[in-house]
């Protein structure tokens, strides 16, 4: 089960088959394949474990393995179940089935991904090799990331794609926004587990977490630059009730002034071979912000190394502010949308506040993908709004109700809303969505909550919310959709004790 799993975290982000050339496909296969192999042996495993001391099979209670389901159990069953009914009731059996017409996150997905969450929560454990392959694989995909941003063409990767499209692909992950997924899926574990961890592999943490920095700025993605800040800022809220923790949290902040530095030695040595860069990633590498990235990490550090002289703790009033001011910033950043999308929405708009106003042209076009599904959602019927088109049906939405505004508008067609929990509410609708986000919540709280049994669920806890809040801007897709229901499978593992039962 362990080496299955291995093979999941560690091989599944670096296979690839024809380089960039069909990797949806080539990943999707290779992801059915393993989990499959896991659902097996899962079921191995249980039916072993069911077998009495006359070597026979006892049949299985099923109303008390049904009253043995944990709440995270109920809300994987529902979701599952939701997606069945959208498949029945959708317009579109065969693609709904299959996803052949999105990105092969069909109802098939579903219960493949269904089955390895069964065998991974009743049978799989935390090993160290497992809890090593996230800062391990960032190294390699970020390293790999950033020898391409030089020009290099790394494992000829970029062979056969023209040069117009070289900067859209990156690593063995394909899509550049598909990689800043993958990084904050990755880099939140890596950054808890330096700040938290007081083992000796903290180290390989920290050179992970450093290498996420790099695949930020490799990604060249802003839905990649959400995700990050996102975790720096619950990351300094989760540390400041532990001295040594922030004091290793100083040294994240260090870490990220260095990245930036180093990037911009990148675009000295490398200038007439480094790619483009967009505007954050060049507001991020200005001296004013790489100055106070690097004071705020050295009052960081200072601040921790005084309270540790003093062996006391910091102040209960500052992780009240933090979380206050990080509250304030949402709540900011929600108003200033609405006033500048339909308050002022003639007003001119310069520089980083153009980002407020939730337009069609907004964010790569991904407005025009939000509006409509929207609208999709509204105008649909009672079986729309309650269970969707059917699984991974987007694409085909798209098509029937806005070819002609596609044609005329965009220069491609949308597979998808670019938004995660607007894929889910009109491919599953308004059922399949509570459901998704039930075990999202679920399995944050039941993480933090195991964090005494084991630090590492602190990690997985961090790495689900950081994904869940990069999700709004992200692509629905097989290439990193796995990772959250591994991590939400993580989560659910049964205790020792109880596994042995």
């Amino acid at each position: 089960m362990n080496i299955l799993l291995f093979i999941m975290l560690a091989i599944f982000p670096l296979f690839s088959v024809n380089h960039y050339f069909n990797l949806t496909l080539a990943k999707y296969w290779f992801y059915s394949v393993v989990a499959l192999a896991i659902f097996f042996m899962g079921v191995y495993g249980s039916i072993c474990k069911s077998i009495d001391k006359n070597h026979k099979i006892v049949k299985p209670d099923i109303k008390l393995w049904f009253s043995k389901m944990s709440k995270l159990d109920s809300f994987v069953f529902l979701y599952v179940i939701s997606a069945v009914v959208s498949f029945l009731l959708s317009d579109w059996k065969l693609p709904s089935f299959t996803g052949s017409c999105g990105s092969y996150t069909g109802l098939l997905f579903i219960f493949i991904t269904a089955g390895m969450y069964y065998a991974i929560t009743r049978h799989a454990k935390l090993t160290n090799w497992i809890k090593y392959c996230f800062p391990v694989l960032l190294i390699i995909t970020g390293l790999m990331a950033m020898l391409q941003v030089c020009g290099f063409n790394v494992l000829h990767f970029s062979d056969g794609i023209a040069d117009s499209q070289r900067q859209i692909f990156i690593s063995t992950l394909g899509n550049i926004n598909v990689f800043g997924m993958f990084v904050c899926i990755y880099m939140p574990i890596c950054i808890y587990m330096f700040c938290k961890s007081h083992e000796k592999y903290s180290v390989l943490y920290g050179v992970g977490t450093f290498f996420g920095f790099i695949g930020l700025l490799a990604s060249n993605s802003d839905g990649c630059y959400l995700g990050i800040g996102a975790c720096m800022t619950v990351m300094l809220i989760l540390v400041l009730s532990d001295t040594k923790a922030l004091f290793k949290y100083g040294i994240s902040v260090a870490l990220w002034a260095v990245s930036l530095f180093l990037w911009n030695l990148i675009k000295v040595l490398f200038k007439e071979k480094m790619w483009s860069q967009n505007a954050t990633n060049t507001f991020f590498m200005s001296f004013h912000v790489i100055l106070t990235i690097s004071i705020a990490a050295i009052v960081i550090i200072v601040f921790s190394l005084f309270l540790q002289k003093q062996s006391k703790i910091p102040p209960k009033i500052l992780k009240k502010l933090v979380t206050a001011a990080a509250g304030v910033l949402v709540i900011s950043t929600v108003l200033l949308c609405i006033w500048a999308t339909w308050i002022e929405p003639t007003k001119e708009l310069s520089g980083f506040f153009q980002y407020f106003r939730l337009d069609y042209s907004w964010g790569s076009n991904r407005g025009y993908a939000w509006h409509w599904a929207i609208l999709m959602f509204i105008n649909g019927s009672l079986k729309i709004k309650l269970f969707g088109a059917g699984p991974d049906t987007a694409y085909l939405m798209y098509i029937s109700n806005y070819k002609n505004e596609m044609d005329a508008n965009l220069p491609y067609y949308f597979k998808s809303p670019h938004n995660e929990y607007l894929n889910y509410l009109i491919t599953v609708g308004l059922v399949g969505l509570f459901a998704y986000m039930a075990i999202v919540i679920t399995a944050v709280k039941k993480s933090f909550s195991r964090i005494k049994e084991d630090e590492f669920f602190g990690a997985i806890a961090l790495g689900i919310l950081i994904y869940s809040i990069a999700s709004f801007v992200n692509i629905s897709q097989i290439i990193t959709m796995p990772y959250i229901f591994i991590l939400i499978s993580l989560a659910g593992i049964k205790p020792a004790k109880q596994n042995n039962k």
